[in-house]
């Protein structure tokens, strides 16, 4: 019973951080820097995605550009392994 209330904790604590992100700043580049603020490591474009499905792919691609050029994020590896963090 314990493991299945931690484990609902976890998921109310998910949600609440996933509606303050969208409610928050309006617009893909609001919500991008939303999300590169709370993120702890790094994260592929797969993860941006998945994490902000209302974003496009286009969308996402154009404020990754965007906020590596004023150096807000930083772009690690190639091709396939790339990866984004915050600076």
């Amino acid at each position: 019973m314990t493991y299945m209330l931690g484990v609902m904790t976890a998921c109310y604590k998910e949600l609440d951080r996933r509606f303050a992100i969208a409610a928050g700043p309006r617009g893909g580049e609001g919500m991008l820097r939303a999300y590169f603020e709370q993120l702890v490591g790094a994260a592929t474009k797969r993860d941006i995605m998945d994490a902000n499905p209302s974003i496009s792919k286009r969308t996402v691609e154009r404020v990754l550009k965007k906020l590596q050029d004023d150096g807000t994020i930083e772009k690690t590896g190639s091709a396939r392994s790339t990866a984004y963090r915050k600076r």
